[in-house]
């Protein structure tokens, strides 16, 4: 059906971290098993011939946090912060373990996966694509291109927006990332604007400083990296990666897992033995 598919690695690792939050001694193993599992799961629902891992880089290191210091400020919420040590941990495990699968991996200096997968969409396009996370900031992707769609977990396969979601959140904000809108806006009425040609006469009266910041933030063919990023991507796609799981390397994996991590017995029993098949 899709020729790649797209994973929002740090959306998807959340999810799996809150799947286990109640296993206190294992939650980091379940958690990296169950995130290998939903790869499986994700690779068979696109018949994709391909699999894309993005990265997020630290939330103090984006480069919106330098045009925005209150980016996505999440110090207050407990929710990230009961997760924080564990998601780390998890992460080194992760990009370990997937060096030896076939699949790649990218993640790259001040950028956020949702920088890296646009500028993917672009060096892989017409070639079919979906894109797996619950993102709203994925969306304008579809939006902008044809040969895209994006799968939410719970929603499935989400229609193509007919309106900008870059208009819509320039409008009323998104309180996830912690950016401000206009006050007594929200998605129904921001779309009501768009459709009814009214923003330049919203903005003219109730200002247009916030508008024009949140443009540069939320629209990703902004980023001023967007060029580097293309090119990065273009050169990891033309690197080989594993085509044969049994050259795991799994002394050195289940080592580090063994040395870090002390229940780590799930994961070098049935992650590290996965049938080549599978992938």
């Amino acid at each position: 059906m899709f020729k790649h598919a797209f994973i929002d690695a740090k959306n998807l690792l959340y999810r799996c971290l809150y799947a286990n939050s109640d296993q206190e001694h294992e939650m980091v193993d379940k958690s990296i098993h169950m995130f290998i599992n939903t790869l499986l799961d994700y690779k068979r629902h696109a018949d994709a011939n391909h699999i894309h891992i993005f990265w997020d880089e630290e939330r103090n290191k984006v480069w919106r946090r330098y045009l925005y210091p209150g980016y996505k400020n999440r110090d207050d919420s407990e929710y990230v912060n009961g997760f924080r040590s564990n998601l780390q941990k998890c992460i080194d495990v992760l990009k370990q373990i997937l060096i030896h699968l076939p699949v790649r991996q990218y993640w790259s200096e001040r950028q956020e996966a949702d920088d890296l997968i646009y500028a993917a969409a672009i060096v892989l396009e017409p070639d079919p694509i979906v894109v797996f996370s619950t993102d709203g900031d994925m969306t304008q992707i579809p939006f902008k291109y044809k040969h895209v769609r994006v799968y939410h977990h719970k929603k499935g396969m989400l229609d193509k927006p007919s309106i900008s979601p870059v208009l819509i959140k320039c409008l009323m904000g998104d309180s996830s990332d912690s950016i401000d809108g206009y006050k007594g806006i929200g998605p129904v009425k921001a779309e009501k604007m768009i459709i009814e040609n009214k923003i330049d006469e919203f903005l003219a009266k109730a200002g247009k400083t916030q508008y024009e910041f949140n443009v540069k933030l939320i629209d990703l063919s902004l980023n001023p990296d967007v060029v580097r990023n293309k090119i990065y991507v273009a050169s990891m796609l033309a690197a080989p990666v594993s085509t044969n799981i049994t050259k795991f390397n799994t002394a050195l994996v289940a080592h580090k897992l063994g040395t870090v991590y002390q229940n780590s017995a799930l994961i070098k029993r049935e992650l590290l033995n996965l049938p080549p098949q599978l992938f």
